[in-house]
């Protein structure tokens, strides 16, 4: 019905706001930034991405397509080549890396809990030199910065 009415749901699943915005008060969330690899397969049509990660500390909050940056929202269709930034929950940083590189991402980047708040989150252009990608096909993200 929401959809209909031309409503998405913001991070395309729902979240539970009061957990994630302790969360962010306690500096356990980062932010990294994952490319697509591919197309996503014919029978993911409908089907968001945030659906099946099965925890609750990842976020897909924005993407980029080219030059034009946009929220994510459960309406939201990835393409090749599309960076999207993902708020990640610090225990589960292993389990988001993991399913992202299953379902066909890589990183490109990760920003430290410090270098943004819950009102003011730059992001940055792709960098010449990413600063978590690792030889092909590895792919890992570095742990927590200290």
């Amino acid at each position: 019905m929401l959809h209909r009415s031309g409503i998405h749901l913001i991070f395309g699943a729902p979240i539970d706001v009061e957990i994630w915005d302790r969360r962010f008060n306690s500096n356990q969330v980062y932010l990294q930034q994952w490319q697509s690899r591919s197309n996503p397969p014919r029978h993911a049509d409908g089907c968001h991405l945030m659906t099946g990660y099965p925890g609750s500390g990842l976020i897909a909050a924005a993407m980029r397509r080219e030059k034009r940056l946009s929220p994510v929202a459960d309406g939201t269709r990835f393409k090749k080549g599309d960076d999207v930034y993902f708020f990640v929950f610090e225990p589960e940083i292993d389990a988001a890396r993991e399913f992202l590189k299953r379902t066909g991402w890589r990183c490109l980047d990760r920003r430290d809990q410090e270098a943004f708040t819950t009102s003011t989150c730059h992001l940055l252009q792709r960098k010449t030199q990413p600063s978590c990608v690792q030889p092909e096909p590895e792919d890992e993200i570095p742990g927590p910065l200290k």
